[in-house]
């Protein structure tokens, strides 16, 4: 999951309400016994698309947000993927129309860099060894193959209860 990249628009950027918001939504996930992957925003100040002026301050926050991210997932026991510095950062031809998102190509390289093998520790390569293909989706969902799909329904399910329920609470 990638999560908290609109929050390092803001100059204020909050990094203990980003940590806090970022415990809820990993810790609802790893309570209904999921696998949780974060994924580090790649820096698009580095493509040139972003004008001078705000490229230090934003890159300086996608930064913060980088470590932040891994932090919670380390507590709270998830993997984490470090994309910040990744050199393809620098190809304004990962990035949509917007400006700011990445477009289908760089979403590719994300999911590719997150399942790649030797990336991570002993823990990852173990979880995502089923893997078969990998989708990008508006909910960033992984789509795994059938025989796993079965039992990541109730986890999804659950952690949008659990959710729901820590945002109506909030």
């Amino acid at each position: 999951m990638a999560c908290g990249g609109n929050d390092t628009f803001r100059r204020d950027f909050d990094d203990a309400g980003v940590a806090r918001e970022l415990t809820a939504i990993i810790s609802a996930r790893r309570a209904t016994g999921c696998q949780v992957v974060t994924i580090g925003p790649l820096d698009i100040t580095l493509s040139g698309l972003v004008p001078q002026a705000y490229a230090d301050s934003w890159s300086s926050r996608l930064g913060r947000l980088n470590a932040l991210t891994a932090q919670v997932a380390a507590r709270q026991g998830a993997l984490h993927v470090d994309n910040t510095d990744h050199p393809v950062a620098a190809d304004p031809a990962i990035y949509s129309s917007d400006g700011v998102h990445l477009n289908a190509r760089g979403h590719a390289i994300a999911a590719a860099g997150t399942i790649a093998p030797g990336r991570h520790d002993h823990r990852s390569q173990h979880a995502f060894r089923e893997v078969t293909t990998v989708a990008s989706t508006p909910r960033g969902v992984l789509r795994t193959s059938a025989d796993r799909a079965r039992a990541q329904r109730p986890c999804q399910r659950g952690a949008r209860l659990a959710l729901k329920a820590a945002w109506n609470s909030a």
